[in-house]
């Protein structure tokens, strides 16, 4: 079969655009890709490859889905209120 670019569904808390939160929340993300062969997803946050449950800080989180045919981003701004002062 051809190889397929991936196609990116992603939700940060259970929502697919920018998020605002209380500083130190834990985020919830989770992320499905089609394509063909089957992309890898990554999630970074500052440079760094993070996983579900990071505290929230502010700053952009960013899911990639990769393969040999190409890939798709899906980016959540993450805004945090109150924490310490």
């Amino acid at each position: 079969p051809a190889n397929v670019a991936p196609t990116l569904s992603a939700t940060v808390n259970g929502q697919t655009g920018n998020i605002q939160v209380t500083a130190g929340t834990p985020l919830t993300f989770s992320a499905t890709a089609t394509g063909t062969p089957t992309p890898t997803i990554t999630w970074t946050f500052a440079g760094q490859t993070v996983s579900s449950g990071m505290a929230a800080v502010s700053g952009t989180l960013t899911a990639t889905a990769t393969n040999v045919a190409g890939s798709d981003t899906k980016t959540f701004q993450i805004s945090t209120l109150g924490g310490a002062p």
